[in-house]
């Protein structure tokens, strides 16, 4: 009776342990979710006050510009919004195409290479997204649709932050813990190359760039690169809230992670080719070179892990068949051929054979009897992969435009293009602090920890593809700032993701403890120095001492399409000017112009670098008969450096050597003594020419040089 009476208490006992530890628990997950949502909330909050401080500065600024005396009108908000990027203003106009033509596909555009117009080849994400944006602002205001989707663009960037942020958070903190999500979550809203990246007036497709290309990356890392957990964890293995161990996911997560994995890769090709096979070519080449340095054997038992060579086929499968569907959706039933700069076909099949490769090596590698013929087979996956770039580096110039040399010569002159050095040469140390902070310590503290055996093999292979695509996006960055964005992020996510390691190793020494107690504090306050630094630009902006020259110059180029829209009546204008000047006349006047910075564009490009270059007036005629020009519009302040440019792209001579006697040159040095054709008109310069009384009531002006064709257009240019 007395033992029936223990085996009850004890019975009891653990019962009310189980309850305990089930309500602890629940309490547990519940303080998990709160502080997650707490997180998120004040995340987008960031987001958008940011956002409308970068709109409010911009407003701020563009009210300095008062009219001067005699001035009718002065051409303001609303002509049309100041963007900070010429391709804003072209995203927005193929939204607004789309509405007034009831297309829901832009594929030609009439805004330059006048009159002739030239296809358009940007996939139709961002002007999609600018047409829902617009819609559902029009409803709620009851603006026309046409100016709400104007109003409504400053939302596109910030949108697409919230996601990259908050998204991807979410899949961090659900393997990683609350710690690493935080470090994640707050450092992306203030880190310093997404300001650019996600900015309220750039509305742009490089977020969503950004978004697939690290995405696909994160998701391949947490879905365990292959290696998938056979045996449930017993209850506490998992760790506590704030930081969990790096560990493979069970079979349907991991498969789950990989199909999304493919569906942002696949997205990543649609919204940009070439950057995303550059990161599909990184993230598969080191899984096969991680599968050969891979530190135990495939075949030999791993305790509670499989690894299966699957994974990577479905995240191949996957990725393939969403670009194929987007490249179905963006052309068919007409197809564009083999033009290689956007989403095509082969990408897919090259993708397709990079994931069988890294598959059959993987078996390979599983096999408990190796034969080293059998290597043939994932060697000739490889070579089918790298097809696509032997076509890119040795097919036709017409297959890509990045073999065109007037356009190589383009990139030259454009910021994205500039190397890490020579942009910010003057202080390079300070420029690296204030993009990546002291995320390159970990550069140096992942392979201490690494070579360290008590090191999981999946936690080798994640912080090893981690850190190696991290250090290709750094390496491409210093050579092209256009890489920046994801070198950072790519490098906080190498940091997010190696904590927990980290951790253990440092647990091990007392001074250990105390320097991952400092690493911590590090990454913590990181933010607030990122986020007080981009105050400070947010703050000049509003500051009435400080004059910024990127807005001015558009606030000039719009007054002046503006003014030039008003004198041609009911005339067709044909304007041949620099590329930046002329997406400005395009969006502001609607007023067609020869040149701009797009691959698109490469018969307008050749002809505008051709008329100014050109050594006798005969030449420069017949283009500009061809093209039935009517005016050259040149900035006065850069006119020189316009010509010099121009030449430059059209022989390659970077010494600018004989360029005063170039048409171009010519007509800057002797407007006098110019053929009869063309003549500097010096009403219409005085006419368009934009002057403002700034709030110091200092009179400026931007004046234009204005030369007019003497002969009736040719083409009347359908527009």
């Amino acid at each position: 009776m007395l033992r029936h009476t223990d085996d009850h208490t004890c019975t009891q006992s653990t019962l009310q342990r189980e309850k305990d530890g089930l309500i602890l628990s629940l309490s547990a997950s519940t303080i998990n979710r709160w502080l997650f949502a707490a997180m998120s909330l004040l995340a987008c909050v960031l987001i958008y006050t940011t956002a409308q401080q970068w709109q409010n500065g911009v407003l701020a600024h563009e009210h300095r510009f008062k009219p001067i005396e005699g001035e009718e009108h002065l051409a303001g908000h609303h002509q049309g919004r100041i963007w900070r990027d010429n391709d804003s203003l072209y995203w927005i106009r193929y939204a607004r195409d789309m509405v007034s033509t009831g297309q829901w596909r832009i594929r030609h555009t009439y805004a330059d290479n006048a009159p002739f117009g030239r296809p358009v080849h940007w996939s139709q994400s961002i002007a999609w997204q600018l047409v829902v944006q617009g819609w559902v602002r029009a409803q709620l205001t009851g603006e026309s649709l046409r100016v709400a989707i104007e109003n409504a663009a400053v939302w596109t960037g910030p949108l697409q932050h919230a996601l990259f942020v908050v998204g991807f958070g979410w899949l961090i903190w659900k393997r990683l813990g609350l710690l690493p999500a935080l470090i994640w979550m707050s450092s992306l809203v203030t880190m310093r190359a997404l300001d650019w990246c996600f900015n309220a007036m750039r509305p742009d497709h490089h977020g969503w760039h950004l978004i697939a290309s690290i995405g696909s990356l994160l998701t391949l890392i947490l879905g365990g690169l292959g290696w998938t957990e056979t045996q449930t964890k017993p209850s506490g293995a998992t760790g506590s809230i704030w930081l969990r161990p790096l560990h493979p996911p069970p079979w349907p997560e991991a498969r789950w992670h990989f199909v999304l994995s493919g569906i942002l890769g696949g997205i990543g090709l649609w919204t940009g080719a070439t950057m995303q096979l550059a990161g599909i070519a990184l993230f598969t080449a080191s899984a096969m070179l991680l599968m050969v340095m891979m530190p135990q054997r495939f075949h030999e038992a791993i305790a509670g892990t499989v690894y299966r060579p699957v994974l990577w086929r479905i995240w191949g499968y996957t990725g393939a068949g969403v670009a194929i569907l987007f490249y179905l959706i963006e052309y068919a039933p007409h197809f564009p051929g083999m033009r290689l700069e956007i989403n095509h076909p082969l990408y897919a099949v090259s993708w397709i054979c990079a994931t069988e490769a890294v598959a059959r090596l993987a078996t390979w590698q599983m096999a408990s009897q190796r034969r080293w013929w059998q290597l043939s087979i994932p060697f000739l996956w490889v070579l089918g992969a790298l097809s696509l770039p032997a076509m890119l580096a040795l097919g036709p110039a017409e297959w890509h435009s990045i073999r065109d040399p007037v356009m190589m010569r383009l990139h030259d002159t454009i910021m994205e293009f500039f190397a890490f050095q020579s942009n910010y040469g003057n202080q390079p140390g300070q420029a690296y602090l204030r993009y990546f902070g002291i995320l390159p310590i970990f550069f140096l503290l992942v392979p201490l920890v690494g070579r360290n055996l008590t090191t999981g093999v999946y936690e080798w292979t994640a912080l090893s593809l981690a850190m190696i695509s991290a250090i290709a996006y750094m390496v491409l960055a210093h050579h092209q700032i256009r890489w920046l964005d994801l070198a950072t992020t790519s490098s906080l996510l190498l940091a997010v993701a190696s904590l927990d390691v980290i951790r253990r190793h440092a647990g091990q020494t007392r001074i250990g403890k105390w320097g991952f107690a400092g690493l911590m504090i590090l990454l913590l306050m990181q933010p607030v120095v990122w986020g007080t630094l981009r105050q400070g630009v947010l703050n000049s902006m509003r500051d009435p001492a400080v004059h910024n020259q990127l807005l001015a110059r558009s606030i000039f180029q719009r007054q002046a399409a503006v003014r030039m829209q008003e004198a041609r009546d009911e005339a067709t204008w044909h304007i041949l000017t620099d590329p930046d000047m002329g997406a400005n006349l395009q969006y502001y006047g609607d007023i067609p112009v020869v040149t701009t910075l797009y691959w698109e564009n490469m018969e307008g490009l050749h002809d505008a670098a051709a008329f100014f270059a050109a050594t006798n007036f005969d030449h420069a005629r017949d283009i500009a008969q061809r093209r039935g020009l009517t005016h050259v519009v040149l900035p006065a302040s850069t006119a020189i450096a316009i010509v010099q440019a121009f030449h430059y792209k059209h022989t390659g001579d970077e010494t600018g050597r004989g360029a005063e006697w170039t048409v171009g040159g010519m007509m800057l040095r002797f407007p006098d003594q110019l053929p009869e054709w063309i003549e500097r008109d010096a009403e219409l310069e005085q006419l368009l020419t934009p002057r403002y009384m700034y709030q110091n009531n200092q009179t400026i002006e931007e004046p234009l040089l204005v030369y007019t064709m003497q002969w009736e257009p040719e083409h009347d240019g359908a527009e």
